[in-house]
C-alpha cells in the first residue's frame, strides 16, 4: 500500500483535508509542481517556482508567491525536525470556489497545499539506461493548455497502463498528427551529429523544468545546440544517442525503443554527470 504524505499543509495550516467545493478537486482547475527535496534543499525551486507564475498567469490564477515561498521555508522546516531529509515536495494550487459552475473571475485567489512525501530512491541500472515502448495512446491537440502542468492528468493515468514494467520503464506518447511529444513521466531528447534536438511542445505535452533547464543552462555550458522541433519516430531511430529527464529522477540514457538498441552516448554521459552535480546520483541503490 502506498504511504500518504508525512507532512500536510492547506493554506499554511497543518491539515489533511481540502474542502468538498475545491475546483482543483471538482474541475482539475490548478497546477502543480513536483520537486525534488535532497539533503534539506528543494533542488531546482528557483525553476519551479518560475513555471508555476508562468502558468497561473495563463490560467488567470492569482498566485501569491510571497506568501508560497514563506509556506516552503516552514515546510522545510518541519521536514528537517521530522529528521527525513530526502523525499519529495509536491504543490497543488487551485483556484477558489467561486459558486457552482465553471464560471471564475480573472486572476482570481487561489489555494495552496503542500504535500512532503519521504524517502525516494531508483534502481541503479537506471542510471545506465532504460527501455521504452511506443505508446498507442494519442495527446490530444491544445494550444492554450500545451505546456502547461495543470491537474489534469487523465492523458497520463490512462497511458501509463500500456508500460510493461519492469522490462520497460518509460513509454512514448505522440500527439494526434503522430509526432513524437514527450514520455509519461518525462520529457525525451536525442543526440545527432553532436546536436541536441526536442520536440516541439506547441500543441500538447508538458514543458518539463528539467527539460528546460538542460535547454537553457546545461547545453550551452557543454557548448551544445538545442533544436526544438517537430520529431516523430524514425528521428528518434536513426539517432546517435537518445535519453529522458524529469525534476526528480534525473537523466536516464536510453538504451532501447522496443527492439531497436542504442548504446551509451558520450554526450548523453556528460549532461548526466552535469545533472548529477545537484546530487540526484545518490538517490539509486
Amino acid at each position: 500500500m502506498k504511504k500518504l504524505p508525512n507532512i500536510s499543509y492547506v493554506n499554511g495550516k497543518s491539515e489533511t483535508r481540502i474542502s468538498v467545493s475545491d475546483r482543483g478537486l471538482n474541475y482539475g482547475d490548478g497546477l502543480f509542481e513536483t520537486i525534488l527535496y535532497l539533503n534539506g534543499t528543494f533542488i531546482l525551486l528557483e525553476e519551479h517556482l518560475d513555471r508555476l507564475a508562468r502558468d497561473s498567469r495563463r490560467l488567470q490564477i492569482n498566485l501569491e508567491l510571497g506568501v508560497l515561498n514563506h509556506e516552503l521555508v516552514v515546510l522545510s522546516e518541519a521536514i528537517k525536525n521530522a529528521g527525513i531529509l530526502t523525499g519529495v515536495v509536491k504543490i497543488i494550487v487551485t483556484r477558489q470556489f467561486m459558486g457552482r459552475g465553471y464560471a471564475y473571475v480573472k486572476n482570481s485567489p487561489s489555494n495552496r497545499l503542500l504535500q512532503y512525501y519521504s524517502g525516494i530512491s531508483y534502481p541503479i541500472e537506471n542510471l545506465k539506461g532504460v527501455r521504452l515502448s511506443l505508446c498507442d495512446y494519442r495527446l490530444p491537440a491544445n494550444k492554450q493548455l500545451a505546456g502547461i502542468k495543470h491537474l489534469n492528468r487523465l492523458d497520463q493515468i490512462m497511458a501509463h497502463n500500456s508500460i510493461k514494467k519492469p522490462f520497460y520503464q518509460e513509454a512514448i506518447l505522440f500527439g494526434s498528427g503522430g509526432e513524437v511529444v514527450e514520455c509519461v513521466s518525462s520529457n525525451i531528447f536525442s543526440v545527432k551529429d553532436d546536436c541536441l534536438f526536442t520536440p516541439d511542445l506547441g500543441n500538447a505535452g508538458v514543458q518539463g523544468v528539467m527539460r528546460d533547464y538542460i535547454i537553457s543552462g546545461v547545453a550551452p555550458r557543454l557548448r551544445l545546440k538545442t533544436v526544438v522541433k517537430k520529431i516523430y519516430t524514425e528521428d528518434l531511430l536513426s539517432a546517435d544517442e537518445l535519453f529522458v529527464c524529469n525534476s526528480v529522477f534525473g537523466v536516464w540514457p536510453v538504451i532501447a525503443i522496443h527492439v531497436k538498441e542504442y548504446a551509451g552516448g558520450v554526450i548523453t554521459g556528460t549532461i548526466q554527470r552535469e545533472i548529477n552535480k545537484l546530487g540526484y546520483d545518490t538517490l539509486y541503490q
